[in-house]
């Protein structure tokens, strides 16, 4: 499991890589639970918490370059925008 210092330096595109291949480990591990394979128990666990990080890391990126977009935006821009939001 990658620590989440880690996952803050990759770029999007690896995130979503990384977050695709989780959950498909997950559902695996979730199966050979199902059938009685699963060696350790807490690897789900684990599993759902690497997901976990990964999501918010990838959450933290979006919510900050929302962030540098309005703070670059003309003001008024944004008024217009809001206001149409607002409209529909």
């Amino acid at each position: 499991m990658m620590e989440i210092k880690d996952l803050r330096d990759k770029e999007r595109g690896e995130l979503l890589k990384l977050l695709k291949e989780a959950r498909l480990e997950l559902v695996r591990l979730k199966m050979e639970r199902k059938t009685g394979s699963l060696a350790d128990g807490s690897t789900i666990h684990k599993k759902q918490k690497e997901i976990a990080q990964t999501t918010t890391v990838l959450r933290e990126k979006e919510i900050l370059a929302e962030a540098t977009v309005e703070k670059e935006a003309p003001l008024g821009k944004l008024k217009e925008e809001k206001d149409a939001k607002t409209k529909t």
